[in-house]
C-alpha cells in the first residue's frame, strides 16, 4: 500500500515537524528530533495505509486531515499555552491539561529511568497511577525507547493524537460496509470533530487508544457477519486485546455490545411483548438498586443484587459527596428533594454535563472558558442526535437494523448513565468515561441523522426545540446567578418550568399536526362517483 512515491513527501514532513517539535521541549534537540521524527513518520504511515484500505477516496482524507490537524495543533497549543496563560498548579505548569495524564506520565518516565521492566507497569502496588497498566507500559517504553535523556510530556500526547485518528478509517470501513456511505461520512465527522474527543485525543489519556479498540473490534465484527471468514476475528481479538490491556472493562463491555448485535441481527421476529418486558426488567433493576442505595430496602448481602450494590453504593456515595462539595447548586437542591432521589438526580445532572450555561456565564481564565465551551456546545449539537437515535432505530424499516439500532440505542443510553453515576456528575470525569464508546455513539448519531434528514419525522426537532427551551432557561438562572442580569428565579421554578417545556412542547406539536392533518381532509375536494 505504501509505495516510494508516498515516502518523497512523507518524510519530508514527519521530520520536518519533528525538528519543530523538539524545539519545545527538553533535553538534547538532536534526540528529541529522533524521537518527534519516529512517532510521526510511523503514525502518518499507519494512516495513510488505513486510509487507502478504507476505501474512502478523497471525502476520506478531507476527514482524517482535518482530524489530525486538530489533534496535533490542540496538542502542541495545550502544552505551550497552559503554561503561560493557564491556573498555577504544578499539572497546568508542567502542560498538562489532565492530572491524571500528569502523575502517569511522571511514573512512567521513573519506570523508564530505572532498572525495573516495564511489565511492573502491571503492578498496581508498585505503580498506583495507573490501575490497568497499559497507558502507563506505553508511555514508559516510549520513553526509554526513544526519549531516553528527558521526560517529554508532547511527545506521548502526539503519539496519542496519531493513534485516535486510526479510528476514523476503520468506524467508515464498518459503516459504510454495513450501511452505505451515508451513515459512514456522518460517523466519521463527529468522530473527528466533536470537542471532547479532540480534547482527550491531544493529551495523554488513555480514551483515544480504546476508542480506536473499539472500531477495530467493530470492523472486525461487521467484517466477519458479510463473509464468515476467520481472519475477521484477528481485528476483534487485536481490539479486545488492546482493551484488556487499557481497560478490562471495556474490553467485557464491547463483547456485550457484539453479542447483543449478534442476536438482535439474526432472522428472528422478536414479539412485541419481548420489548415490554425488557424495558420492565431494566426498570425494576433500577428501582430495586436506587432504593438499596437510599437504605429504602434490604437485601440479602448474599444475592447478586446486594453485591453490585454495595459495590455500587460505595462509588455512588462517594460521587454524590463530591459533586455536592463541588456546587452550591447541587447542595440546595439535595436540601429539597427526598434521598432516594438524590442518585437519578445526580445521574439527570451528569447527563447533561458539561453545562452549556454554566460554561458560557463561568468566570475563569479565557484559555479554560474556550474549552469549556467548546466542550459544552459539542455534547448539546451531539446529544439531540443520540436521543432522537431511539425514535430512528424503532422506525428503522429493515427489521434486522431496527433490532440492531434498538440494541445500540439501549447500551449508548446505559453506559451514558453508567458514566454519569460513576461521574458523580463531574464536569470532567462524566465526559471522560462516556467519550470511551465514542465509536458507537457517532455511529448512532450518524444513522439518526441519515433518518431524519430522508424522512418527514418531525422528533428530531422536537427534541432540539426542548432542549433549546431548557438552554434559555437554566441561562437565565446562570445570568441572574452571576451578573445579577435577566428574570429572577430559583432553581426548582428553573426545574420546573423546563419540565413543563419538555412536556408541552412534543404534545403542542402533536396537536397541531393533528389540527393540520383534519384541515387537509376538510379542504381536499370530494371524488364524484
Amino acid at each position: 500500500m505504501i509505495t516510494a512515491r508516498d515516502l518523497r513527501w512523507l518524510l519530508p514532513v514527519g521530520l520536518g515537524i519533528g525538528a519543530l517539535l523538539a524545539l519545545s521541549g527538553p533535553g538534547a534537540w538532536w534526540i528529541g528530533w529522533l524521537a518527534f521524527s519516529t512517532v510521526l513518520v510511523l503514525g502518518l504511515l499507519a494512516l495513510l495505509a488505513a486510509w487507502r484500505w478504507a476505501g474512502g477516496g478523497r471525502t476520506l482524507a478531507w476527514i482524517v486531515v482535518v482530524a489530525l490537524i486538530l489533534r496535533l495543533g490542540l496538542a502542541v497549543g495545550l502544552y505551550l499555552l497552559l503554561p503561560a496563560v493557564g491556573y498555577p498548579t504544578e499539572t497546568q505548569q508542567a502542560g498538562y491539561v489532565f492530572y491524571d495524564a500528569f502523575r502517569r506520565d511522571a511514573q512512567a518516565w521513573q519506570l523508564a529511568n530505572s532498572n525495573l521492566s516495564l511489565w511492573k507497569a502491571f503492578d498496581g502496588k508498585a505503580f498506583v497511577t495507573d490501575q490497568y497498566g497499559g497507558m502507563l507500559f506505553l508511555s514508559a517504553g516510549t520513553y526509554r525507547l526513544l526519549s531516553p535523556d528527558a521526560q517529554r510530556p508532547l511527545l506521548i500526547a502526539i503519539l496519542a493524537a496519531l493513534v485516535s485518528v486510526l479510528a476514523i478509517p476503520f468506524l467508515w470501513k464498518a459503516a459504510s460496509h454495513r450501511w452505505g456511505r451515508g451513515i459512514a461520512l456522518s460517523s466519521a465527522w463527529i468522530l473527528a470533530l466533536y470537542p471532547e474527543a479532540l480534547l482527550q485525543s491531544s493529551s495523554q489519556m488513555r480514551e483515544p487508544f480504546l476508542i480506536t479498540f473499539s472500531a477495530l473490534a467493530l470492523w472486525g465484527f461487521v467484517d466477519w457477519q458479510a463473509r464468515q471468514e476467520r481472519r475477521s476475528w484477528w481485528w476483534v481479538a487485536g481490539g479486545l486485546v488492546g482493551m484488556l490491556l487499557f481497560s478490562p472493562g471495556i474490553a467485557i463491555v464491547t463483547l456485550v455490545i457484539l453479542g447483543g448485535w449478534f442476536w438482535f441481527g439474526q432472522e428472528r421476529r422478536l414479539p412485541w411483548w419481548a420489548y415490554l418486558v425488557a424495558i420492565a426488567v431494566f426498570l425494576a433493576g433500577v428501582l430495586v438498586l436506587t432504593w438499596s442505595w437510599s437504605g429504602a430496602v434490604s437485601i440479602s448481602k448474599f444475592s447478586p443484587v446486594e453485591v453490585i450494590s454495595t459495590w455500587a453504593r460505595q462509588v455512588a456515595k462517594w460521587n454524590l459527596y463530591v459533586t455536592r462539595q463541588s456546587s452550591g447548586m447541587i447542595q440546595y437542591v439535595f436540601q429539597i428533594i427526598p434521598a432516594s432521589l438524590r442518585l437519578p438526580f445526580v445521574g439527570v445532572y451528569g447527563i447533561l454535563q458539561p453545562v452549556l450555561p454554566a460554561a458560557i456565564f463561568d468566570f475563569t481564565v479565557p484559555l479554560w472558558r474556550v474549552l469549556g465551551l467548546l466542550r459544552a456546545v459539542g455534547w448539546y449539537v451531539f446529544l439531540p442526535l443520540l436521543m432522537a437515535g431511539w425514535v430512528a432505530a424503532w422506525r428503522a424499516e429493515d427489521r434486522q437494523d431496527r433490532h440492531i439500532w434498538l440494541w445500540l440505542s439501549s447500551l449508548a443510553w446505559v453506559w451514558i448513565l453508567i458514566a454519569s453515576v460513576r461521574g458523580g456528575g463531574d464536569q470532567w470525569d462524566n465526559p471522560r468515561y462516556r467519550v470511551i464508546l465514542l465509536a458507537w455513539q457517532a455511529l448512532l448519531a450518524g444513522f439518526a441523522w441519515q433518518y431524519f434528514r430522508s424522512h418527514a419525522d418531525r422528533w428530531l426537532g422536537r427534541i432540539i426545540a426542548m432542549e433549546i427551551a431548557a438552554l434559555v432557561i437554566f441561562s437565565n438562572w446562570y445570568a441572574t446567578r452571576y451578573y445579577h442580569v435577566g428574570l429572577p428565579m430559583g432553581i426548582s421554578a428553573a426545574i420546573i418550568l423546563t419540565a413543563t417545556f419538555v412536556i408541552l412542547i412534543p404534545l403542542a406539536d402533536w396537536i397541531w399536526m393533528l389540527y393540520r392533518a383534519r384541515k387537509s381532509s376538510l379542504t381536499q375536494p370530494h371524488e364524484h362517483l
